[in-house]
C-alpha cells in the first residue's frame, strides 16, 4: 500500500540505528519458545494503536462491545486518539504505551486497532527483555506483522496473526481465535463455505509457523526481527500491490536463501492484487507459480486470513502441519499455556 511504501525507508534507517542497542543484526541465537498464558472470561485486553492512527472512535467503541460480549475486559489505549502524521502518535509514545502494557500485571493481552503503517519504527524501542519476563497474547495483522515476529525472533513470545479492532469479528473468526487463545487444544484450521481454497502443489509438510503481510516481511529483511524460514511453514497475505510488486517481494525472499528453506506455504489472501493492466502482466496465479513451485513443497492457495472477512488466529511459532492435498492445516501442539 502507498502508506506502507512510504515508511520503508524510515524504518530501515530507524532500525539500523537501533541495531547498536538492544539487538545486533544478524543474531542467529534462537531463544526458547514462550507461550502466553491462556485468556479466561474476565480478563483485561488492551487495546492501541502501535502503527497506524485510528481516524474513526466508531470503531473504538465497536470493538468494546465485541470483546465485552465474548466476556473480556477491554482497556483502551492513549494511542487510538493520538495522531502524529499517519501514526497513531509518535514512535516514542507508542512504544511507550506498548511497555506499559507489557508490565501492568492486569493485562493478560494486547490487541490492537488496526495495520496501517509504522510497526517497524518502534521495534528499536522495545524491551524485549521484560516482553519475555511478561509473555502475554499480543495480536493483529498487515502492518502488525512486524511486531508479532519481532516479539518471536527476539524473546521466543508467540505472536498471533488474527483480527484487528477493525476487522469483522463473525462466528468464523470468533470460533478460531477462542480455539486458539482460551484453549489448549490442537485446532484444524478448515476454510469457510464461502472460500475457494486450492493446491498450487499437493502435498503434506510440518514445522514451525511464521509469516504475516509479504511486503512487511519483505521489509525486515537484513534485520533480526525477521525469522528463519528453516523447516517452518510460511504464511503469507497482502493487498493493493499488483503482481510486480508481489514478485519483487518474493524474489528478494528468495535471493536472501530464505523461501528456499521451507518446508511448506500458505498463501491467505491477497485482496485487490491483481494487474492493472491484464495484458501487460504475469496474473497473481502465474506469479505465485513462477516464484514457488520451483521450491517443489506443498503450497495452499485461498486460505482465510489476511485483509479478508473470515479469519483464522494464525500462532507464530507453534509447530503445525499443512495439508495441501485436502486444504487444512492442523496446530500440532497448544499456542498458549
Amino acid at each position: 500500500m502507498k502508506n506502507r511504501r512510504e515508511f520503508i525507508t524510515q524504518s530501515g534507517a530507524l532500525g539500523l540505528l537501533g541495531l547498536m542497542g538492544k539487538v545486533s543484526l544478524g543474531e542467529s541465537v534462537k531463544p526458547d519458545l514462550i507461550k502466553p498464558p491462556l485468556l479466561s472470561k474476565g480478563d483485561t485486553i488492551a487495546i492501541m494503536a502501535p502503527g497506524g492512527a485510528v481516524f474513526s472512535a466508531h470503531y473504538i467503541d465497536k470493538f468494546k462491545t465485541i470483546l465485552r460480549s465474548l466476556g473480556f475486559d477491554p482497556v483502551v489505549g492513549r494511542t487510538c486518539f493520538k495522531r502524529d502524521g499517519q501514526f497513531g502518535g509518535t514512535d516514542q509514545e507508542r512504544a511507550e504505551e506498548f511497555m506499559n502494557f507489557i508490565e501492568k500485571p492486569a493485562v493478560k493481552a494486547i490487541f490492537t486497532m488496526r495495520g496501517g503503517s509504522g510497526c517497524a519504527r518502534i521495534l528499536p524501542l522495545l524491551d524485549f527483555k521484560k516482553i519475555a519476563a511478561n509473555p502475554k497474547i499480543i495480536m493483529g495483522f498487515s502492518d502488525i506483522t512486524s511486531i508479532i515476529n519481532a516479539v518471536y525472533t527476539q524473546c521466543g513470545l508467540v505472536g498471533f496473526h488474527g483480527p484487528v479492532g477493525y476487522s469483522s469479528w463473525g462466528d468464523f473468526t470468533i470460533e478460531a481465535f477462542r480455539n486458539v487463545c482460551t484453549t489448549h487444544k490442537p485446532f484444524i484450521f478448515k476454510t469457510h463455505p464461502d472460500s475457494k481454497p486450492s493446491a498450487l502443489k499437493t502435498g503434506i509438510a510440518e514445522g514451525t509457523l511464521v509469516g504475516g503481510n509479504l511486503t512487511v516481511l519483505t521489509t525486515l529483511a537484513g534485520t533480526p526481527y525477521l525469522p528463519m524460514f528453516d523447516n517452518q511453514i510460511v504464511f503469507l497475505e497482502d493487498i493493493d500491490e499488483e503482481p510486480y510488486a508481489i514478485d519483487r517481494c518474493l524474489t528478494q525472499l528468495s535471493q536472501c536463501g530464505f523461501l528456499k528453506k521451507a518446508s511448506g506455504i500458505i498463501l491467505g489472501d491477497f485482496k485487490r492484487c491483481n494487474p492493472e493492466e491484464p495484458d501487460k502482466s504475469h496474473s497473481l496465479t502465474e506469479t505465485f507459480k513462477n516464484n514457488l513451485l520451483p521450491l517443489n513443497i506443498p503450497i495452499m492457495m485461498g486460505a482465510d486470513f489476511g485483509h479478508t472477512t473470515h479469519k483464522w488466529t494464525l500462532p507464530v511459532g507453534v509447530k503445525a502441519r499443512l495439508d495441501a492435498t485436502n486444504l487444512n492445516l492442523r496446530l500440532l501442539e497448544s499456542a498458549v499455556k
